[in-house]
């Protein structure tokens, strides 16, 4: 696989690499959110525009995909999609800037993506304001809650991890399935509540506990 310019780059660590950088550049974007004068929300829509811009050309010169990437790569839209939604479903006071950046998140996603992936988080979006406007029982599951609790570890190990079992089903049973995806999550739902019971929920107490002094 290639990362920007260099060839044979193995796919966990361009993944990671990715992220990484996103992450970084989330962290940015999130504190412009909490400006008290609106400035911050103003470069998000210079920021989707430029993204938008070098996601086209760097499919003309490949490396703007360097800048591409600096800016939020395919992901920009997703976070972006998600911080504006959080203000317009809980600012009292209803600003044009927060729905701007909404519907130009939605635009970012189906350049960087395709149309059918935009239905798919459209679909997902009507769902969940729906459930945020008027919550049901269903909603308090404790099966659904825990899910939630795991899904972080579900989110790091889901792509190797992941994969590597859906490969072996496949190649044990000669050929694909949509249920060996669901296989494949039970699985990967069983490991995380694993990490999570073992790993992740003392490192919660601990920080709870020097939180608390």
């Amino acid at each position: 696989m290639e990362y920007g310019q260099i060839k044979h780059v193995d796919g966990a660590h361009w993944y990671l690499t990715y992220l990484i950088i996103f992450y970084i550049i989330s962290a940015i974007y999130i504190s412009c959110f909490r400006d008290k004068l609106n400035k911050g929300k103003y470069y998000f829509i210079v920021i989707l525009i430029i993204n938008n811009l070098l996601n086209i050309m760097s499919s003309y010169y490949s490396r703007l995909e360097y800048l591409y990437i600096l800016t939020g790569g395919d992901y920009l839209g997703y976070l972006l999609i998600g911080i504006s939604l959080k203000f317009i479903l809980t600012e009292n006071k209803k600003q044009l800037t927060n729905y701007i950046i909404f519907f130009m998140s939605i635009v970012n996603i189906i350049i960087s993506s395709n149309i059918i992936v935009f239905i798919g988080i459209f679909i997902f979006t009507v769902i969940f304001i729906i459930l945020i406007k008027y919550p049901i029982k269903s909603c308090k599951l404790h099966l659904l809650l825990y899910m939630g609790k795991t899904s972080f570890i579900q989110y790091l190990i889901h792509q190797n991890i992941g994969y590597i079992i859906l490969l072996k089903i496949i190649n044990l049973t000669g050929h694909y399935n949509i249920c060996y995806v669901g296989i494949t999550y039970i699985i990967i739902f069983l490991i995380s509540t694993v990490i999570y019971e073992f790993y992740e929920k003392k490192i919660q107490n601990i920080i709870k506990l020097r939180n608390s002094k």
